[in-house]
Parts: structure tokens; C-alpha cells; sequence
């Protein structure tokens, strides 16, 4: 067992070289759910059994043409090395590219929130609508993640103002507040409530923003998240 060892020791003190950007790899690692398939002196290559996905990390050209061989054939890849997304796309026919920055709470206490908001678990009955809403989830994901209290409701006593919810990789998101409920400070509080809620279930509280989504990153800011100044690529197959 010692070469694990070594071989884990040496991952980490690589993704601890970007914390923030590489958030997810560790996160996966602290889960106990990490498998590496590849390591560089310059990259890594991690295959996390919780969420299913791959994570590619490098600070070199080199580092991925030696580490994509041993990626197994995958609908999506996360990859930290932009420059490479060109040449990994084309290596393997990927046609879709997210470029996300990760916002990441490096606090370890709770965020106070005055908000009279409270989270819920939402019905199942609301699958449909919330798809409807949501890009990267389909109706049966969302069902899962309802059943699974993964997605929860933000309520302020019966009415329902908003939900959000934790990704398949423990990630913050799914963030919606209803049209007629904007602007009153809810997107703030469903934040609050949920990373205090990562914190309470010891997962590595942080989000993923798309890179354009300027009115999110302000918020995560404000919130007093640390944001990565690189992007993260998602990488994939179908018209997501």
C-alpha cells in the first residue's frame, strides 16, 4: 500500500498547487472517492466514482499529450489547462465547451443570514418545471436529485420563492429565484443557506459559475466566496 500512498501524496500536493481551480479533484479526494488513471510531474488525471467524472489537471502542453491516452472514451471532461481545449477536442471529438470559473468558500464558518427564508425539500411533482428551467439536467436527473434531497425549495412559509441545489459532484448550483421574487435578496439567502449546508455535511463548499455569468460572480463575491482566476472546461460530447 505504500506506493498508493505516495502516489496520493503526490496528487495532492499537485492540485494544492490551484486549490481553487482544481477544487473538484480535491474534493473527490477528501470524499475517498478519487481514483487517479494518470500522473505527471505537470498534470494529473482523476476519475472521481461519486459524480462519475473525469478531471484532467495541468500546467502544461506536455502534461496532457501524456495523460490523454489513458482517458477512457467519455461523454465529458473537465479540464484546467485551457490552452489544451483545441487539441483535446479534436482528439477526441468532443464538440461542446463550458468555460466556468469556480467560486469556492474557504471559510470554515457558517455565513449569517437575516433572512426569514427556510429550505424544504421540493415536491416531485415540480421535475418537469425545474427542467424546463435548468440546461444541463433532464427531468429524470432532476427527479433523482429531488428524491435524493440533492434540490431543495426556498420557502418563505408556504410560498415558494426559489431552489438550488447540489450537483452530482457535491457542487452549489441549480440557483433559480421565480421572476416575481427578484430583487429582494433571495438569491443571496439560498446561498447562504445551502454552503452552510455544504459546511454541515462536510463537503468542500463551491460553486461553478459560467465564465460570462458577471451578475452570479458578483453575488458569489459578495458573499465572500474566492473565486478561481483561471477557467475550468467542461468538455462533451452531446449538444448539452
Amino acid at each position: 500500500g505504500d506506493v498508493m500512498a505516495d502516489e496520493t501524496i503526490q496528487a495532492l500536493a499537485f492540485l494544492h498547487r490551484e486549490p481553487l481551480l482544481r477544487v473538484q479533484s480535491l474534493a473527490a479526494f477528501r470524499r475517498g472517492t478519487a481514483r487517479i488513471l494518470g500522473q505527471h510531474q505537470e498534470g494529473l488525471l482523476v476519475h472521481d466514482r461519486y459524480s462519475g467524472l473525469h478531471f484532467l489537471s495541468a500546467d502544461s502542453e506536455q502534461a496532457v499529450q501524456a495523460l490523454l491516452p489513458l482517458l477512457p472514451e467519455v461523454q465529458v471532461l473537465v479540464s484546467d489547462y485551457a490552452p489544451m481545449d483545441a487539441f483535446i477536442m479534436k482528439q477526441r471529438g468532443y464538440r461542446g465547451r463550458l468555460a466556468c470559473i469556480n467560486a469556492v468558500y474557504q471559510n470554515m464558518a457558517p455565513i449569517p443570514t437575516d433572512s426569514r427564508l427556510q429550505l424544504q425539500p421540493l415536491p416531485l411533482h415540480m421535475a418537469e418545471m425545474v427542467a424546463a428551467l435548468n440546461d444541463t439536467h433532464d427531468q429524470q436527473e432532476i427527479e433523482g436529485f429531488i428524491r435524493q434531497e440533492r434540490l431543495l425549495g426556498g420557502y418563505l412559509g408556504d410560498v415558494l420563492v426559489g431552489f438550488a441545489g447540489w450537483h452530482e459532484d457535491d457542487s452549489l448550483g441549480m440557483l433559480h429565484v421565480f421572476e416575481e421574487h427578484r430583487r429582494q435578496g433571495h438569491a443571496q439567502a439560498l446561498v447562504a443557506l445551502m454552503l452552510n449546508q455544504s459546511l454541515a455535511k462536510g463537503y468542500l463548499p463551491f460553486g461553478q459559475v459560467a465564465a460570462d455569468n458577471h451578475a452570479s460572480l458578483a453575488l458569489q463575491q459578495k458573499m465572500g466566496l474566492t473565486l478561481s482566476d483561471k477557467t475550468v472546461s467542461w468538455l462533451f460530447n452531446e449538444a448539452e
